[in-house]
């Protein structure tokens, strides 16, 4: 009402073009054809002393399909920003080592500026002692990742991956979710995850249980892919979760903006984004308990090859040597092809996986 009291325009058709994002003619002409003084002149002013015509107009707006607002002016983190952030912070982690409060919040800000007393410190007593500081060593040349997704960390390896989904539209105002997942490493396995929240790129610290994106991954079965799940809980296991909300209105629960609210549209959202991740993490847990597992059927079988190949080396009067590198050979062969069969049927395994959710919106939608 307000905006039609304000409004310029000479009557309602083209109040709500001007005043509205992406409201076409045709759409304005839609919206009035569901109101009974549609067909009339209304000036916006008289709308806007007019409660019962200004309801009328809103239920027909809500009734209307119209085309979602622009979203260029959302600021999303990004998958590389996102990853590269992971890797810094779990850097941090691991120059730090365990902590001995497991409740306390982790601070960035502080370890790095320990990191930095440190070195000065150090530096102030080489000067003091008038030893010259030694040269630097070279730079070791990092490992190469053994696989997609995976980094190695201060010696320790992780499971690194990030989703970014399309943006969306709740109430009129874009939004967009990213989730970034790191799983592995020296983090305990018998504890819950860590879950961090932002809202355009900034932390949300308290009020964790209350808030929208706890509950977006709460209400994910992450026992499909492969972890433990108290009911109504955060998973277990070595997991730092990072979901972060770009919006031009972020529906906080209080002015103190600790906490979003609990709207469906952004908690599926988070729930399809959580899922995504969740899809890629099963699809390495899965990768890497073939590989286990092949190695442990490939070390079982080398510990009888000398003894095999001495044996027919004796009944074939040849040496063991090279009967002990063929039967290597297909060993590592026979478990390859195998490697690669799981494989496929764990590539068939997700797509059917992706899809169920897909057909559950849309049976939603209809």
């Amino acid at each position: 009402m307000l905006m039609a009291r304000e409004s310029k325009s000479h009557d309602v058709r083209g109040f709500l073009q001007t005043a509205f994002s992406r409201v076409s003619p045709s759409a304005a002409g839609d919206i009035l054809a569901k109101v009974p003084w549609g067909k009339k002149g209304v000036r916006p002013r008289v709308l806007g002393e007019n409660r019962a015509m200004a309801e009328e107009l809103h239920k027909a707006i809500a009734a209307s399909r119209l085309m979602s607002p622009p979203t260029n002016c959302l600021s999303p983190i990004g998958d590389e920003l996102m990853r590269k952030g992971l890797v810094s912070f779990l850097s941090v982690i691991e120059s730090e080592g365990e902590s001995g409060d497991e409740n306390a919040q982790l601070d960035l800000d502080a370890a790095a500026m320990k990191l930095t007393k440190k070195a000065a410190k150090g530096a102030a007593a080489e000067k003091a002692s008038g030893k010259a500081a030694p040269a630097p060593p070279p730079e070791a040349v990092p490992d190469a990742p053994r696989e997609e997704g995976a980094e190695k960390i201060k010696g320790h390896n992780y499971f690194i991956a990030t989703v970014t989904r399309p943006p969306k539209v709740y109430r009129g105002n874009p939004f967009q979710v990213e989730v970034g997942l790191a799983y592995g490493g020296s983090w305990p396995a018998d504890k819950t995850i860590e879950l961090f929240r932002f809202a355009n790129r900034v932390p949300l610290l308290f009020q964790r249980g209350a808030c929208g994106i706890t509950e977006g991954i709460v209400r994910t079965d992450w026992r499909n892919y492969l972890l433990s799940q108290p009911k109504g809980s955060l998973p277990v296991g070595p997991i730092a979760l990072l979901v972060h909300i770009a919006s031009v209105w972020v529906p906080f629960t209080s002015e103190s903006k600790e906490a979003v609210a609990h709207y469906p549209d952004i908690i599926k959202e988070i729930q399809l984004a959580a899922q995504e991740c969740g899809r890629k993490l099963a699809a390495f847990i899965r990768k890497r308990k073939a590989l286990d597992y092949q190695a442990q059927r490939r070390g079982i079988f080398e510990l009888y090859i000398e003894e095999v190949a001495t044996a027919i080396g004796k009944i074939t009067d040849r040496k063991p040597g090279p009967i002990k590198r063929e039967f290597l050979k297909v060993a590592h062969q026979v478990t390859a092809a195998e490697m690669k069969e799981e494989e496929k049927a764990a590539a068939v395994e997700a797509r059917e996986a992706k899809a169920r959710p897909k057909a559950g919106a849309e049976a939603e939608d209809e």
